[in-house]
Parts: structure tokens; sequence; C-alpha cells
């Protein structure tokens, strides 16, 4: 029987995949794993991990199809060319690595990024850039609206895949809120966007919090900057900056939305409702971190 032989897929990917269907039922514990259900998929289905395996790989097939189509849509590059840069890009070690050694759900996490990004591009140009907002309000309800929300989901979806997509849903919500004309929203949703960061204790999953003095107060600093800097980007520009809020607020209903059920299941498995938990969920081995190490280190000393 096939099995990756990397340590990651073996140990933590695959492995969730292996217990979703040796169980028929989610497992506790373990960061939200969409990436891990698809690909269980073959398990509890057909009982093949060949089939597993075929569905990670089919991330790495989608990437490189969504690379050509922004190659061509977007860069303006020849099909020739942008045929070219995707065969090159297939054969990067690292990404070869991932077709049959790490089988894993980056690259399932990055086709969604991508055709997010992609998906952006579209309706701000179709959409969101509309110069005269009250004669557009049938196109703005009707068309712009559910785009926002299939965006949502997708960047929901993202982060139900990987946590770490998170960063580019602050960065998404600045390229919604930017505009050539208006640079003080996008700079009040990076204030925001940080503020939240250091709120919700985000920074603490990489063990960088205690670097970070007075956090809070901080905290509402950027707060109070954001709230200004959007305030001005209203009374200069009103008509685009509130559409823009207008459309960023559905996305972002929608991803609460898309990612809720793992932020439940993560309450119900540990009882807390600190956002890092609520988020990362338990971990299935030893609660330890880089600043419990350097704790205990400094203590055997």
């Amino acid at each position: 029987t096939p099995f990756p032989s990397g340590f990651d897929s073996r140990n933590y990917y695959m492995n969730i995949s292996n217990l979703v269907a040796q169980q028929g039922e989610l497992i506790s514990g373990y960061p939200p794993y969409n990436g891990s259900l698809i690909n269980a998929i073959g398990l509890l289905l057909f009982g093949q991990i060949e089939l597993s395996l075929s569905i990670s790989l089919s991330g790495v097939i989608l990437v490189l199809l969504m690379s050509y189509r922004i190659a061509v849509d977007k860069l303006q590059f020849d099909k020739n060319r942008a045929a070219f840069l995707v065969a090159l890009i297939a054969v990067v070690p690292a990404i070869v690595n991932q077709m049959y050694i790490e089988m894993k759900v980056d690259f399932m996490l990055l086709f969604f990024q991508l055709l997010a990004v992609y998906f952006l591009f579209e309706i701000d140009e179709k959409y969101i850039s509309l110069s005269k907002p009250i004669e557009n309000i049938k196109r703005l309800v009707w068309k712009i609206m559910p785009l926002a929300a299939f965006l949502g989901i997708l960047l929901g979806f993202g982060m139900g895949i990987k946590m770490i997509n998170l960063f580019l849903v602050v960065v998404m919500f600045v390229m919604m809120m930017w505009d050539r004309d208006n640079n003080w929203s996008g700079l009040g949703v990076i204030c925001l966007g940080l503020m939240i960061f250091f709120l919700g204790g985000i920074d603490d999953i990489s063990g960088l919090r205690k670097y970070h003095y007075n956090v809070g107060i901080l905290s509402i600093i950027l707060g109070l900057v954001g709230i200004i800097l959007l305030a001005v980007g209203i009374y200069f520009h009103r008509h685009s900056t509130i559409r823009r809020i207008l459309f960023s607020s559905v996305v972002a209903a929608f991803l609460v939305l898309t990612i809720s059920p793992w932020v439940i299941k993560n309450y119900l498995d540990t009882g807390s409702a600190d956002p890092k938990t609520i988020l990362m969920g338990s971990s299935p081995g030893p609660k330890i971190g880089l600043r419990k190490m350097v704790k205990n280190y400094e203590n055997k000393k």
C-alpha cells in the first residue's frame, strides 16, 4: 500500500485523514483541517489511500492551472510564455517534493488563495470601482453582494485549511479598501487589522508576544487611529468608501460564517474562549510552546 514518506504528511496531514476515516467523524484536537477532510474522501468513500494521495496531488495541478490563468489574464503574458513559466514552476524541487514525498495541504490552500486574489481583481475591475453608486444600486446589491459572499467563503475555507491564511485575509481586506485616490481607508484597515492581531493574541502563536511591550495600549491606539483614518476616507471619498465598507462587511460576514464550525468545535473540545485556542484548537501532544521551552531551559541553568 503506497503511503507518503515525508514526516509531515505521514504523521500529521494524511494521518488526520486516516483517523477521520477510521472513526467516521471529526477527531478532537488539531487546528482546522479542511484540507485533510478533503483528502479523506478517498478513504471514507472508497477505502483507498491511493485516491486520497491523488486528491492531495490535485492541489499542485490546480495551482499550476490557476497560475497559468493569472499569467495570461492579469499579467498579460502570451500563452506560450505563460505555459513555459508554469512548466518551469512545476519542476522546482520544493514543488516536486510535494508531489510524492510530502503529500500535504499547502498547495490546496495556495489554490484557494490564488482563486480568491484572481476573483477580487475581477470584482474590483467590474464592480467595486463604479463611479456612480447611486445609479448602480441594483447592480451593487444583486451582483456585487453575491460575489462578496463567495469571496468570503473562499477566504474562510482557506483559513479552515491552514490558519496561516489569516495573513492573506488581512492583505485582502486592505486591498478591498484601497483606492488610488483614497489611501486613508486602506491605512485604516491596516491599523484595525493589527489591533485585531494584538487583541486576539494571534502574535502569541509564534511565541513573540512577550517581546511586544504595552500591547494593550498599542491595540487601543491602533484601533483609534484606524477609525479616524476610515472616517477621513468617508469624509473625502464618501461614495467609494461606503461602497467598499459594505462590500468588505459582506466578505467578513461570510468568512466568519465559513470558519465558525471550527471555532465551535474547538470551543467544545477545550471549553476555552481564548482566541488562540478557538482558532487553533488544542494540541494532540504535550502542551508546550516556545515560551515554556525557554522557561524550562532557564529554570535548569
